[in-house]
C-alpha cells in the first residue's frame, strides 16, 4: 500500500494579501464565428477585468517563488448577502450556497496568479482550501503558502 505524502506537509505561508472587487467566477468558454474564424471568449464578459485587478494585486510578489517547489493557498471569498435575507431573519443563510460556483471562483485566482508570474503554472498547486461567506466589503483574501514535505 502507498503511503499518502500529502497529508504529511507543512505549510509555510509566504504571504497574504486582500483583494477588494466583486469577485468573477471563471465558468466556460464560448466559441462563435467571425468572418469565417472561430472566436473563443470567456462567458462573464467581468471576467478579463477581475483577472487584471487580482494579476495587479499580485504582481508584487512576482517573481518571488521558485517554479520548482509545491505550493497551496487558502482562499476566502466575501460576497454581499442579498437584500431579501434581511427579511428572513434566522432562516436567512449562514453562507453562500449558490452561484458563483466556488470551483470557478477559485480557477480565476489560480489564472491570475499565473497572469502576474507569481507561479509559472498553476499546477505547481497541490493544496487548495476555499470557501464562500457573506460580508460587508466583497473581494478576495489570498493566503500564499509554500508545502514542505
Amino acid at each position: 500500500m502507498q503511503k499518502n505524502t500529502l497529508n504529511h506537509f507543512q505549510r509555510v505561508s509566504l504571504w497574504k494579501k486582500w483583494i477588494a472587487g466583486t469577485p468573477v467566477p471563471q465558468g466556460s468558454m464560448r466559441t462563435f464565428m467571425v468572418q469565417g474564424r472561430p472566436v473563443i471568449t470567456h462567458s462573464n464578459p467581468n471576467l478579463k477585468k477581475w483577472r487584471k485587478v487580482l494579476a495587479a494585486s499580485f504582481q508584487e510578489f512576482a517573481p518571488s517563488v521558485p517554479g520548482d517547489l509545491y505550493y497551496g493557498v487558502a482562499l476566502t471569498f466575501v460576497l454581499h448577502r442579498p437584500k431579501y435575507h434581511s427579511t428572513m431573519g434566522d432562516e436567512a443563510p449562514k453562507a453562500p450556497h449558490v452561484k458563483p460556483d466556488l470551483d470557478k471562483l477559485i480557477r480565476a485566482v489560480l489564472d491570475a496568479l499565473t497572469d502576474a508570474k507569481v507561479i509559472s503554472d498553476d499546477a505547481h498547486i497541490c493544496s487548495i482550501e476555499a470557501k464562500k461567506c457573506y460580508g460587508e466589503e466583497e473581494g478576495v483574501e489570498v493566503c500564499f503558502e509554500e508545502l514542505q514535505y
